[in-house]
């Protein structure tokens, strides 16, 4: 990794031509970095910000570097190494629908809006921000367009969901572009003619971790709840999965029926797949299950991300 000034510039002399340098906020297991990974994109994360360790420990694992664990709503600037672009993925428990909704006075949401106050100061080039449906309608939201246009930004907003890119899952979100130039048309997918099967997503039967099976007497107490699928389906897609899944029956997930008429959950390797991870980005051996739940429900959409590099940095013609 290149070393940094102690001091944040917009514009950093010592990067290297065609390269841009990226920092990621609210890091996660690294959406991002695999997006990257998976595209032409110039861009290189430089550097990578989460307060969960075990998120952490993913991220180092599958992309070699080491997230920094500084709370955000306090971090000072110049811990944060000069960069163009900025992703972030921030708290979404103050504009969910089953959260209380307290937007701006949820201390969840603090980050955001300290990173919000650093804008003006270091001004990157580019700004890309995923968050749920819910805060397309709230005062964060409000706040933050105030901020880039107050600092000469134009933005894009766009609602993207995995459906749009033929994955059998649900996960519809909240993305925002923003340039200090003239930003490109960032036009929905092209419209699809079906849907993948699930069935390709799943894993082998043979290999599936231990702990998935539901036990009878929770399905007869909870079946009303359910949202169940069956992987045989060609139509079948699960809903959106969150970071309850394995803990809160209701509306955190799907549920898969097997063929003797059994219920079980989906594996975090599976949820990784319709999240568009590729080999061979892996979970570290040891992980315990509801973590791994929990950690790759937070991600986003890997296909979503693409989607928004690939028009704001488009390949060369040969």
């Amino acid at each position: 990794m290149p070393s940094h000034p102690d001091t944040v510039s917009p514009h950093p002399a010592h990067t290297p031509a065609l390269t841009i340098w990226a920092v990621e906020f609210f890091s996660g297991i690294g959406s991002f970095a695999e997006a990257l990974r998976q595209t032409q994109a110039p861009v290189r994360t430089v550097a990578a910000f989460d307060q969960d360790r075990e998120a952490g420990r993913v991220y180092r694992q599958n992309f070699g570097l080491v997230c920094s664990t500084r709370t955000l709503d306090s971090v000072p600037l110049d811990h944060i190494p000069p960069a163009q672009l900025w992703w972030l993925s921030p708290p979404c428990q103050p504009f969910t629908r089953r959260g209380r909704q307290r937007d701006m006075d949820d201390p969840r949401a603090a980050s955001l809006l300290r990173l919000t106050d650093f804008i003006a100061l270091v001004r990157p080039q580019w700004i890309l921000i995923e968050n749920v449906l819910g805060f397309a309608r709230s005062r964060a939201r409000l706040m933050l367009l105030n901020r880039l246009e107050e600092c000469s930004y134009q933005t894009r907003e766009l609602t993207l969901c995995s459906t749009q890119f033929g994955t059998p899952m649900q996960r519809p979100r909240w993305f925002l572009v923003a340039g200090r130039d003239q930003l490109p048309q960032i036009p929905d997918p092209p419209p699809l003619r079906g849907r993948h099967p699930l069935a390709p997503f799943l894993d082998d039967p043979s290999a599936l971790p231990s702990g998935l099976t539901l036990a009878p007497d929770l399905i007869r107490r909870h079946a009303r709840v359910f949202n169940v699928i069956d992987p045989a389906d060609p139509t079948a897609a699960a809903i959106c999965f969150t970071a309850q899944y394995g803990k809160c029956l209701k509306a955190s997930g799907s549920l898969l029926l097997n063929r003797d008429g059994s219920l079980r959950r989906f594996s975090p390797a599976e949820i990784l797949r319709l999240l568009g991870f590729a080999s061979p980005f892996h979970l570290p051996s040891g992980l315990k299950l509801d973590k791994a739940w929990k950690l790759v429900a937070n991600s986003v959409d890997v296909r979503c991300i693409n989607h928004l590099l690939q028009h704001l940095f488009p390949e060369e013609p040969a």
